[in-house]
């Protein structure tokens, strides 16, 4: 039996290889300190910093680093980093973040493994950004900033954006701070390749944050830019004469096409604009059925404005003013969805992928999309039918009380004014009251049961509205916290064989159409509405029940 080489000498001939085919950067170590959740690394003469915002959010920055930058958030974040011949490894309870030692490139992973975001470049010299990320094969990217797109999914375009956000189909979300214009290669030149440019760049920054969903992605995004600190007033979301917009609005980058507006106004809600205002002075040379489809859709736009100084031939001005007193009757529904980007920093516009994330198809177009949680805005471009993919549920057109089941594609005639709101089963929309001495109807839209929050800014608190089906009994309740006459207006209802209050009387029948006097209640054969009068005082708790 012959002795092998002896082990020193194994060891020093296999140092040696190393040594040969690993470029010399490879070799040292990466110099890194830690200031509670922010991690300061050198790569040669180029700084960098990763910031732990939380366990699921990380700030990256690169250029002219300030030792006196306040950090996003005192608590500290759990984190373990380790020195790796390769770099620095840290994982904290969601991620895995590793820097290279050769390069300063970053590779974000979850725990489980799979990857979130690779650096393939990242370069800044005198002012001019290059950042280049890896797009996995099956990965979609949305957003980019307000667009004309059809497609959801970004891969395949070249776009620049001074609002320079997306979200991943893998559930993460980069967006970079402040408004630069960057230029964006998705995947157009190379498929496997995002690639972004920027000029004029002082520091290379940019935010991560896992959700996976898109909510929970907002309520991250939050932690960085804060909430809205101003509560939002009942006029912000009003129809606005002239150039003003309340705190929080971006105007939208109108075309004047009908279509293509309502698409950026999904596109924006995925890039992290949040309150977009809708300007009808973008229409003003539109012919009348385009003006018309456009005055539509800027109803249910969060905010709806118009900048225009000039006056307004007489049929246009008409429209106008009926759009305006629209708008105050959405005062109560567009109030609270103004109020929860204040809250939790959700968009009004909610796109079908936010809103039905577990459902493929939602995720393809952006044709339409939800206010809030409970109205479906299905716009047209002209007078012609059009296809849409309806999500799931059951949906009541709001003009002709017909239902529509989900998940299929439906085909819709144009309606007169271009625009078909539709409604999901088991949703209370409340419709103020113009006029002094008007009720706040409450529409619901049974089976399933339904709730809806009234913010009132005057008491800073919400109404609490509630509506469930029991056997052979509806009940409503509102935990009213002002004082103000209410109208429930029950869709495809039977006739009802009574109306009672709990600890209060039995409603009458009201003889007549015409307005209803609190407990009584009146029913719609053609349209198989009930309607309930109530009158509920502050901070009341007022319960009926709809017996058949």
């Amino acid at each position: 039996m012959k002795r092998g080489w002896p082990v020193r000498l194994v060891c020093a001939i296999g140092l040696s290889w190393l040594a040969s085919v690993l470029p010399v950067s490879a070799q040292r170590p990466l110099l890194w300190q830690r200031r509670a959740n922010t991690f300061r690394i050198e790569i040669g003469k180029r700084p960098m910093e990763i910031e732990l915002v939380t366990a699921s959010l990380v700030r990256v920055s690169r250029g002219v680093l300030s030792s006196s930058r306040r950090p996003y958030t005192d608590e500290p974040v759990e984190a373990h980093a380790t020195g790796l011949p390769g770099g620095l490894q840290i994982d904290t309870q969601e991620l895995r973040l590793q820097v290279s030692n050769t390069d300063g490139l970053v590779r974000v992973s979850l725990l489980g493994g799979l990857t979130l975001l690779v650096e393939t470049a990242a370069q800044l010299l005198d002012g001019a950004a290059r950042l280049e990320f890896e797009i996995q094969p099956s990965e979609k990217l949305y957003g980019f900033g307000p667009r004309p797109h059809w497609e959801l999914d970004a891969r395949g375009l070249l776009l620049k954006s001074a609002t320079p956000s997306y979200i991943s189909s893998r559930g993460y979300s980069v967006w970079f701070p402040g408004s630069p214009l960057f230029e964006f290669d998705v995947g157009s030149s190379r498929k496997d390749r995002l690639s972004i440019r920027g000029q004029q760049i002082g520091n290379l920054e940019y935010f991560l944050a896992f959700g996976p969903s898109v909510k929970e992605i907002w309520e991250q995004r939050m932690k960085v830019q804060g909430s809205m600190q101003q509560t939002v007033a009942a006029a912000d979301v009003e129809f606005l004469r002239g150039a003003w917009l309340p705190r929080g609005a971006t105007p939208l980058p109108m075309t004047g096409q009908v279509c293509e507006d309502a698409r950026a106004l999904v596109h924006a809600a995925l890039s992290g604009v949040f309150l977009p205002a809708f300007d009808l002075a973008k229409y003003q040379q539109a012919e009348e059925a385009t003006f018309q489809r456009a005055v539509s859709l800027g109803l249910l736009a969060p905010v709806l404005f118009d900048s225009s100084p000039q006056t307004w031939p007489p049929s246009r001005q008409t429209m106008l003013d009926q759009v305006a007193k629209r708008r105050k009757q959405l005062n109560h529904y567009l109030l609270v969805y103004a109020d929860e980007v204040r809250a939790r920093g959700y968009p009004v516009i909610h796109p079908l992928l936010m809103q039905f994330p577990r459902d493929p198809l939602a995720a393809r177009r952006a044709d339409l999309f939800m206010v809030g949680d409970e109205m479906l805005v299905a716009p047209f471009c002209d007078g012609q039918p059009r296809t849409f993919y309806l999500p799931m549920g059951q949906w009541t057109d709001w003009n002709t009380e017909r239902i529509y089941p989900g998940k299929r594609e439906v085909e819709l005639e144009a309606p007169g004014d271009g625009v078909i709101l539709l409604i999901k089963n088991g949703s209370i929309v409340p419709v103020a009251g113009v006029e002094s001495g008007d009720p706040t109807q409450l529409h619901y839209f049974p089976k399933n049961g339904g709730e809806f929050f009234i913010y009132e800014p005057e008491a800073s608190d919400y109404t609490q509205i509630h509506a469930s089906p029991a056997a052979e009994v509806y009940r409503l309740e509102i935990e009213s916290k002002v004082s103000r006459l209410y109208e429930w207006v029950l869709h495809h209802m039977d006739k009802p064989a009574a109306v009672e209050q709990v600890s209060g009387p039995i409603y009458r029948q009201a003889p007549a159409p015409g307005p209803l006097t609190p407990g009584s209640w009146r029913y719609d054969e053609r349209m198989r509405r009930l309607h309930i009068g109530v009158d509920a005082a502050a901070h009341s708790d007022v319960i009926v029940n709809v017996r058949f």
